[in-house]
């Protein structure tokens, strides 16, 4: 197994935190028979304004936000942010690169969010497609929550979108969650 660190995320790591974002987004929900095809999570639609604000409200930390970052050597290779909401918490830019995923590093940036979230529901918004992530968070106690829907970002032609579904885990499964982990 990899070695890898975890730490809360800076400024600095912006450019990284990008380019593995870039990546994971690109192999997670590109799907050619979906109409989804790599084109539309190209490195220029990632480095557009936008885009990148998106990223950065995501990376960076705030009065009710956290975000920590995984780093093998100088290669950020995964992050997680747990924003709190009225009643619950979100869990956003939960991402693993690809060639780090399966050695045990989403579980530890799972249990950071679960810990900053004790006492509080977590939901989610997952793309319906991504099935392995889906099982993933089925396996860790999440369920369907509220209505799905469907996102088109700017960027791609007229008439693309995908489909949604909202994820919760509550607080009671949250607590034996944390323990388990």
């Amino acid at each position: 197994m990899k070695s890898f660190q975890i730490r809360p995320a800076k400024k600095g790591d912006f450019p990284k935190y990008a380019q593995m974002l870039q990546k994971s987004i690109s192999k997670a929900y590109t799907n050619k028979k979906l109409g989804l095809p790599s084109s539309l999570f190209s490195e220029k639609i990632f480095s557009t304004k936008g885009f990148k604000a998106w990223m950065k409200g995501n990376l960076y930390p705030g009065p009710k936000k956290k975000t920590w970052v995984a780093l093998s050597g100088s290669r950020l290779i995964g992050a997680v942010t747990i924003k709190q909401e009225k009643r619950l918490n979100e869990l956003r830019g939960f991402y693993i690169d690809p060639k780090f995923q399966g050695k045990g590093l989403g579980k530890q940036l799972l249990k950071l969010s679960l810990g900053y979230s004790k006492g509080r529901d977590i939901i989610l918004i997952l793309y319906s497609h991504n099935l392995k992530s889906l099982a993933i968070y089925k396996k860790w106690g999440f369920i369907k929550h509220g209505k799905p829907g469907s996102h088109h970002w700017p960027l791609w032609p007229k008439g693309v979108r995908m489909k949604y579904t909202h994820l919760l885990l509550s607080r009671k499964k949250l607590e034996k969650l944390y323990n388990r982990l």
